[in-house]
């Protein structure tokens, strides 16, 4: 009699892992790819005024302007009294209101170019200018001190520093002018004399001809 063979039942399990990856994709649908949103960059801390450290600021340089025109100007430096000071920014005060030209004559150096340009005139119309020789300006412009006059004293007393810039043109001018005028007092040689000194000769010119000059201006400013 046959033996019965015993029919072993093994356990067969299934793989679901892939139909699990498949089922779960049927069923979860696709997430879009979203763009990343950039987040925004944060804001620079500004520090309260408190909190910052103060830096001591430095103080302007003087700076040399190199416009040509500037370069070209000449400066003429004088150490005149307090007094003829104050008589000429009283000539300069009558002349602007005698003129009417507030806006144009606003310092006491167009003031001076016009009295050059004046006392210019009047002695070329009377064929009595004569330029300056360079000789003459330089004796003129001297350092050191002059021969001690009673005049002299009267001129520098409480001296003041006056600074005027002019083109080289009226520069000369001013010299000539100095030279004409000794010229016609037979003075060119005076050692008390210097552009400084001619300051108060030069207001009272200018004084003396006052309607003159002021016509003058007004047809030359």
């Amino acid at each position: 009699m046959a033996k019965k063979q015993k029919v072993v039942e093994k356990e067969f399990t299934l793989d679901l892992g892939n139909i699990g990856k498949i089922a779960n994709e049927k069923e979860t649908p696709k997430q879009e790819n979203k763009p990343e949103k950039k987040e925004p960059k944060p804001k620079p801390t500004v520090k309260k005024e408190g909190s910052r450290r103060e830096v001591p600021k430095e103080e302007p340089k003087a700076v040399v302007n190199s416009k040509t025109e500037d370069i070209n100007k000449r400066q003429l430096r004088l150490v005149v009294s307090k007094d003829h000071i104050t008589q000429f920014e009283d000539l300069f005060k009558r002349f602007v209101e005698q003129t009417e030209t507030y806006w144009v004559n606003t310092s006491r150096v167009h003031i001076f170019v016009l009295g050059t340009l004046y006392l210019k005139q009047k002695y070329t119309t009377t064929k009595t200018y004569h330029e300056a020789p360079a000789d003459f300006i330089k004796f003129i412009s001297r350092k050191g001190n002059r021969l001690k006059s009673p005049e002299s004293t009267l001129r520098k007393m409480e001296a003041t520093p006056m600074f005027f810039e002019m083109d080289p043109e009226i520069f000369q001018a001013y010299f000539s002018v100095i030279y004409s005028f000794l010229l016609s007092k037979n003075d060119e040689h005076n050692l008390s004399y210097s552009a400084s000194y001619f300051f108060k000769d030069f207001i009272d010119l200018l004084e003396n001809s006052f309607k003159s000059f002021c016509n003058f201006g007004k047809n030359n400013s």
